[in-house]
């Protein structure tokens, strides 16, 4: 799996534990991210979606979110959407109070509304407890992760063909040949791009997908030169095609259910 550790830190103790997280992802063989938040940021990590989000954080006043943590959330649904496989951690003090312990970790899992349990740590990791925990907690939540499917992810059953263009002349060969046709022009390191591409696998496996296919023409690739002629000026872009002729264009991020509605309405 592709994993993201995203935490932040006050004075090291929960960096300790995202270490050992860390450790025991990568010798169970997955590749991580790592994020230390309000040092890095989500743009660091490349393409920000992964198979699973391992989120830390140490607990503000009374209980509280640090806002680098906010922060660094509010970037990760922006680009994703809310991600359905998400487990928190952290570290925490009983002495400021039990209803205050771990606050952070408690209103991190309650936003994501996490099937997972917590890992939470008294001050600092040390000793063979604390690593035992940790060790028991990174398996169990890696173990489950592989088990269950992401539901906000597409089912492996799609109704809609996927090509992708690689020159000019592979555009105009798939407008072409095929009369019922959705186009999603984007590029690199755009969050948006990425929120569609989400909407559009959803919407791949519904019904009012079948039939279709969907040609992904990426900038990069294609050029600039070709995205100012088809007169683009924003990506993503969505374009709808019948019979080789372009009948609707759907500038910005669209939801699966505007993707539904715009099949309907067109093809």
């Amino acid at each position: 799996m592709r994993i993201l550790i995203a935490f932040t830190s006050l004075s090291g103790n929960t960096r300790d534990v995202a270490r050992q997280v860390r450790a025991r992802c990568e010798a169970s063989g997955h590749r991580v991210s790592w994020i230390e938040a309000g040092v890095d940021t989500l743009a660091e990590a490349g393409d920000p979606r992964h198979d699973l989000y391992l989120l830390g954080a140490w607990s503000d006043n009374a209980g509280r979110t640090p806002s680098e943590m906010k922060h660094l959330i509010a970037d990760l649904v922006a680009a994703v959407g809310k991600p359905a496989q998400v487990a928190v951690f952290g570290t925490g003090e009983t002495q400021w109070g039990e209803e205050y312990y771990c606050g952070a970790v408690r209103r991190m899992a309650a936003f994501f509304d996490t099937p997972y349990p917590r890992l939470e740590i008294e001050q600092m990791p040390h000793g063979e407890r604390d690593a035992l925990a940790i060790q028991r907690w990174t398996d169990h939540i890696l173990s489950e992760a592989q088990r269950m499917p992401d539901p906000r992810m597409p089912s492996e059953t799609t109704t809609m063909q996927t090509l992708h263009a690689s020159s000019p002349d592979d555009y105009t060969a798939a407008v072409a040949a095929h009369p019922r046709l959705l186009v999603d022009y984007y590029k690199d390191n755009c969050p948006g791009c990425t929120m569609l591409d989400l909407s559009l696998k959803k919407f791949a496996a519904q019904p009012d997908a079948q039939g279709l296919v969907l040609l992904k023409v990426k900038l990069e690739q294609v050029g600039e030169d070709f995205f100012r002629g088809l007169g683009l000026r924003q990506t993503p872009t969505l374009a709808v095609f019948r019979e080789g002729a372009e009948v609707a264009r759907l500038p910005g991020f669209q939801s699966p259910v505007q993707v539904a509605q715009a099949v309907g309405a067109h093809l």
